[in-house]
């Protein structure tokens, strides 16, 4: 497998951020879930800010809980992608 550049490894840790101001947050998660593939800890971060900016006082932190979800369905995408290359 050819390794993705640096360039566009920036990018992908870059993207999710500006996509939390310009998108809804589910359009947000879904690049974090794909920058996550680059960077897996990206979606956990991406989450929680996702609970900072959009819902500060709730009960639920339902953007810790999708970042925790994209956090772990990266990682294991790269497990099983590494696994099956190799």
């Amino acid at each position: 497998m050819k390794p993705v550049p640096k360039s566009l490894r920036i990018f992908f840790a870059i993207f999710p951020f500006f996509a939390l101001i310009f998108f809804p947050w589910p359009m947000t998660l879904i690049t974090a879930f794909v920058a996550g593939l680059v960077f897996p800890p990206l979606a956990l971060v991406v989450g929680v800010l996702v609970d900072i900016l959009y819902s500060p006082g709730s009960s639920w932190w339902e953007g810790t809980t999708w970042g925790t979800g994209l956090m772990l369905a990266s990682y294991l995408v790269r497990h099983v992608v590494k696994t099956r290359i190799m």
